[in-house]
C-alpha cells in the first residue's frame, strides 16, 4: 500500500522516512482532537470554472494514505473519479489532479476518515459541489464545404490555426492572443495564398520558440509541398513569405512540421511519387528549396497518409502515420540523432488492418513519453503510449477507449500530465493517470457545440485547458 502513496502522493520527504530521525514514518497515536478545514476551492456552489484545480488546507498535517484510501472522493455526475492527490509545504494542504470536461458537475466530498498526522479526524462530512464551464464556440473562418484544419500555442500561450479549403483553394492563418478565445470577435485572420489544392489537401502549422509561425501545405498545379512562414503581425498577408520544400512528382498531400528548442525546422511528408515518405529538415533561412535537405525514410507502404510528427526536448523526432494498397498499416518511425540518414531511423508497425484506419495522431510530454491516437476500425479509437526505443512496435501499449462514436480523424494533446483526446464526430476524452487502463478515460460529445466535426484537431494550454478546432461549414476554435 505504501507504494501506492509514494506513486499518487508528492511528498516533501522520501517515501515511507521520517525527515528528523531518517527512520521509517510511524503509525499516528490514537488521539480525541479534531482537525477543521480552513479551505476548500472551489467553494460550494462554484460554476462556470475554466479546468480548476482542486485543493483543499487543514488546520494540521495531514497523513497521507487516508488520502488514497477513500477518505477524499471526487466524483463526475455521480462517478468516481481516481485523481492524482498532492500532499504540498507543510502537509496541511493537498491537491486534487484530474482531467476534467467541460460542462460538468463535480462533487468533492471529505468524509471522517480524513486524518491528521497526530491522529485528529474530521468531525464532520462535508461535501463541495461545483460545476465546469460548456464550451464556448468562435467562427474563425467563414462557412465552406471542405475544410480543414490545426492548431499550435506559442510561448505565451497564443493560439495560431491553419485552415484548408480544398475547395475554394484558400489557406488561411488564424490568430488570437487574448485571454478569451471563445468569440469570434477575438479573433484575426488572412489568407496566406489562394491555389488550386488537392481535395486531400492537408497541412500543419508549428509555432518555434521566438513567436515565428511555420506552415506547410501542397499545391496541386506544381505538385509542391510549399512552406509558408511569418515573423509577427501574421494576420496581415503581406507579412507572410513563402518556399518550396519538395517539387517532385505529388509531394506533401499529407504534411507535419515541428520546431526542435534549438530553432531547427523538421517535416515529414508523403511521396505518392515514390509511395512513401519523407523528411526534410531546415536549420536557417528556408526561404528556398536549396534550403532544404531531405531524405527517404524506410517506410514500405503505399500511399502515406495521416502523418504526424513529434519533437522531444532531446530532439527525438517520433512519427506516426497510415497507408494504403493491400493493407492499411498504422507505423511509427523514430530518429533520435542525424536524421537525413535513412539507416538512423526505427521503424514498426503498429496495426496491420484490411480496413482503412481514419487518422493518427502523436504528442510527446515533457518527459520524453510518447502518446499516439488511431482509429481501428470505424468505431474504434486507439490509445498508444511510448517511454523508450518508440520505433519498435513492442515498445508501446494501447488500449481501446470506451466510446461509441466514430473515431475517426483523431487528434491527440498533452500538458501538466493530463492527456486531451478529440476525434470525430464531435468527441473529447481525457485522462490523467493510468492512461492505458480503459476505465481511466472520460468521454463526452460536444455536439451541441459543433454537430459534425471534420478533421478536428487539439492542443492543450500550459494550465491543461484542451484548445480545440474543427470544421463544421467553417473552421471553429472550441475552449
Amino acid at each position: 500500500m505504501q507504494l501506492a502513496v509514494c506513486i499518487l502522493v508528492a511528498l516533501s520527504t522520501a517515501c515511507g522516512a521520517d525527515s528528523s530521525s531518517g527512520g521509517p514514518t510511524p503509525p499516528p497515536v490514537a488521539s480525541t482532537d479534531t482537525l477543521s478545514i480552513v479551505s476548500i476551492s472551489p467553494a460550494d456552489g462554484t460554476v462556470d470554472l475554466l479546468w480548476p484545480t482542486v485543493q483543499v488546507q487543514a488546520d494540521v498535517p495531514l497523513e497521507p494514505i487516508p488520502l488514497v484510501l477513500g477518505a477524499v472522493t471526487l466524483s463526475e455526475n455521480g462517478v468516481a473519479l481516481t485523481p492524482v492527490f498532492t500532499l504540498v509545504g507543510d502537509r496541511r494542504t493537498f491537491s486534487m489532479d484530474v482531467a476534467m470536461l467541460p460542462g460538468q458537475e463535480y462533487v468533492l466530498e471529505l468524509t471522517t476518515s480524513l486524518q491528521g498526522t497526530g491522529g485528529e479526524k474530521l468531525a464532520t462530512a462535508q461535501s463541495v459541489t461545483f460545476a465546469t464551464r460548456a464550451p464556448r464556440v468562435a467562427d474563425i473562418v467563414p462557412a465552406s464545404a471542405s475544410l480543414r484544419q490545426w492548431i499550435a500555442l506559442d510561448a505565451e500561450g497564443g493560439r495560431h490555426v491553419l485552415s484548408i479549403d480544398a475547395s475554394a483553394g484558400t489557406v488561411t492563418y488564424g490568430t488570437c492572443r487574448t485571454a478569451d478565445c471563445g468569440s469570434a470577435g477575438a479573433w484575426a485572420s488572412a489568407v496566406v495564398e489562394s491555389v488550386p489544392l488537392s481535395a486531400l489537401a492537408t497541412g500543419s502549422i508549428a509555432v518555434d520558440a521566438q513567436g515565428r509561425v511555420h506552415v506547410t501545405y501542397p499545391i496541386l498545379a506544381t505538385t509542391t509541398l510549399r512552406y509558408a512562414t511569418c515573423a509577427g503581425s501574421c494576420e496581415a498577408a503581406a507579412n507572410w513569405t513563402r518556399a518550396d520544400v519538395d517539387t517532385s512528382a505529388n509531394p506533401g498531400l499529407w504534411s507535419a512540421i515541428r520546431s526542435d528548442a534549438a530553432g531547427r525546422l523538421h517535416v515529414v511528408y508523403s511521396d505518392w511519387g515514390d509511395g512513401g515518405l519523407r523528411y526534410a529538415t531546415c536549420a536557417v533561412t528556408c526561404a528556398t528549396t536549396a534550403d532544404w535537405a531531405s531524405v527517404a525514410l524506410p517506410v514500405p507502404l503505399q500511399g502515406v497518409q495521416d502523418v504526424d510528427l513529434a519533437v522531444a526536448g532531446s530532439g527525438t523526432l517520433s512519427v506516426i502515420l497510415r497507408g494504403q494498397g493491400t493493407a492499411h498499416s498504422i507505423v511509427v518511425a523514430e530518429c533520435v540523432a542525424v536524421c537525413l540518414s535513412t539507416a538512423a531511423w526505427q521503424v514498426g508497425t503498429l496495426l496491420e488492418s484490411a480496413q482503412p484506419s481514419g487518422g493518427t495522431a502523436i504528442a510527446v510530454d515533457v518527459d520524453g513519453v510518447r502518446h499516439a491516437a488511431f482509429q481501428a476500425a470505424s468505431t474504434q479509437l486507439v490509445y498508444a503510449t511510448c517511454q523508450r526505443e518508440c520505433g519498435e512496435a513492442g515498445q508501446w501499449q494501447r488500449v481501446t477507449l470506451p466510446v461509441t462514436t466514430a473515431g475517426h480523424s483523431p487528434g491527440i494533446a498533452t500538458a501538466r500530465g493530463r492527456l486531451a483526446l478529440v476525434a470525430g464526430s464531435s468527441l473529447l476524452a481525457t485522462c490523467r493517470a493510468a492512461c492505458t487502463a480503459a476505465s481511466n478515460w472520460r468521454a463526452k460529445s460536444l455536439g451541441g457545440a459543433s454537430t459534425t466535426w471534420n478533421h478536428p484537431r487539439v492542443a492543450m494550454s500550459t494550465s491543461g485547458q484542451p484548445l480545440i478546432v474543427t470544421g463544421r461549414g467553417g473552421a471553429q476554435y472550441l475552449e
